[in-house]
């Protein structure tokens, strides 16, 4: 026993350093200033032009971030910061957002199910395409860690105004947060049900109403000071959603499976431990019949609902993944909330999950190996951006169907040398997965698809071209 309970604190201990060692290449690595976010800057002086000026309604030049964008944007620009500046305030919020998630979700996992679980649940955190964002002007980092939070304080019951101020800080970090905020508020209620504190719930649910009517009318009142509506009339725009359900059903299956950017293949470990908890739980309550309480089976069912609701509605939007992006970043901030629910409400089935991974040293090293690998691409893009983008683009170019990243990057550019001889392992591997990606994409229409041929083509011939280019 004590040898057994020595190889877990080993074990547990070399993944507690692997995180830190994460954690420190995301403090030290270098700044992002993603996509159209220097728009956001020049927005935020625009806004202080505006109050000085009296300016209340349909203020110019204020573009369409949400409003959690504009608040420190605003504050550092009045304060007399430059907008590169301000940029790079920008991603050292999301890198301190990024590191508290971490701890946020060791915490969570330390307490329903032990530190083997906690040490699991912030691997599985560091592992994910989030890691990008840590570092990114996007807020995408920041979205993920209030909406986080937010689910764990429902689910802790923490003091209703501490979880109303929680809530609308989360609810004004995109528009379309307070609807999924009220149905993850609802779900931590019903996970944690109790006849016996009837009273208490309801007032929890009504808490819970209060800050989605609150975050309502915060982003309201904001659209109507720059638009003079109460919507987000620029994104809104009918050129901005598909022509037709055609296209719909592609961007679904894209944002969930496609190798050049779906949640399957952007962040493996989250759909891994999702999949595990649910079919562990299925096969538990099919042994009992399904003769269990709403309690234990609404949260798994509420995931799956919200998972499914989120897809289809960014799938509707002309660019699912977010514009400029690594993986499906509009999804990205719901992840951890969702995550969490789904932990919360099958406790004992982490327990028994990350107990037998670190109690066996083979599974622990096998799960070290595997995340490493699957995290490597993320890792990389943190160490040598350009290197990656680079190498992405020029991949990128040759299957145009699959939901993609418009990067505006040159295919051709200078790279570091090492970080391309990584990459190509990485690219092979990803070439080969295309192909069976494409099946479930767009099987429809494989034949029709020429990028298909090419890809292939593209998998034998390109270690000869890589080795030539050398």
């Amino acid at each position: 026993m004590k040898t057994e309970q020595l190889g877990l604190k080993r074990d547990l201990f070399i993944f507690v350093v692997v995180d830190f060692l994460a954690l420190y290449l995301v403090a030290v690595a270098s700044s992002s200033f993603s996509g159209d976010t220097l728009i956001l800057a020049q927005s935020a002086s625009n806004i202080l032009t505006c109050i000085h000026q009296g300016i209340f309604l349909n203020c110019p030049g204020v573009w369409h971030f949400p409003l959690s964008q504009y608040i420190p944007s605003v504050f550092f620009s009045a304060i007399g910061f430059s907008e590169a500046r301000i940029l790079t305030a920008l991603t050292y919020l999301n890198r301190a957002a990024f590191i508290a998630s971490v701890a946020l979700f060791y915490t969570a996992g330390k307490r329903w199910a032990g530190k083997p679980a906690g040490v699991l649940l912030a691997t599985v955190l560091l592992s994910g395409y989030g890691l990008v964002y840590a570092t990114s002007s996007f807020n995408e980092a920041t979205a993920f860690f209030l909406i986080a939070l937010f689910v764990y304080a429902c689910l802790a019951r923490w003091n209703w105004m501490l979880i109303l101020s929680i809530n609308l800080a989360a609810g004004i970090t995109k528009e379309i947060a307070p609807p999924f905020l009220m149905a993850m508020g609802l779900l931590a209620v019903i996970s944690n049900w109790n006849r016996n504190r009837m009273q208490e719930q309801i007032k929890f649910a009504f808490i819970l109403l209060l800050g989605f009517a609150g975050s309502l009318v915060v982003n309201s009142a904001f659209n109507f000071f720059r638009y003079s509506s109460f919507q987000n009339v620029q994104l809104l725009a009918k050129a901005y959603t598909v022509p037709n359900i055609s296209i719909w059903t592609d961007y679904f299956f894209m944002l969930l499976f496609s190798p050049n950017g779906g949640l399957l293949w952007a962040w493996p470990t989250w759909c891994i431990l999702c999949f595990i908890l649910m079919y562990q739980a299925n096969r538990i309550y099919r042994k009992q019949k399904w003769r269990t309480s709403g309690r234990e089976t609404l949260p798994i069912i509420g995931f799956l609902l919200l998972l499914l609701i989120l897809h289809v509605g960014l799938a509707k939007w002309w660019s699912p993944f977010g514009w400029v992006s690594w993986g499906p970043r509009l999804t990205l901030p719901y992840l951890g909330g969702l995550l969490l629910l789904l932990c919360s409400s099958n406790r004992s089935i982490l327990l028994a999950i990350s107990q037998n991974l670190f109690r066996n040293r083979k599974y622990a090293i096998a799960l070290g190996c595997v995340i490493g690998l699957l995290s490597l691409p993320h890792v990389l893009f943190l160490v040598a951006p350009d290197s990656v983008n680079n190498l992405s683009n020029q991949y990128s170019s040759l299957t145009p169907a699959l939901g993609l990243s418009p990067l505006d990057l040159n295919p051709h550019g200078e790279g570091d040398v090492l970080a391309r001889s990584w990459m190509f392992f990485y690219l092979v591997m990803r070439e080969g997965a295309w192909l069976t990606g494409s099946i479930f994409v767009r099987a429809f229409s494989l034949l029709k698809e020429p990028a298909i041929l090419l890809s292939a083509l593209t998998y034998f011939l390109m270690f000869p071209l890589y080795l030539l280019n050398k």
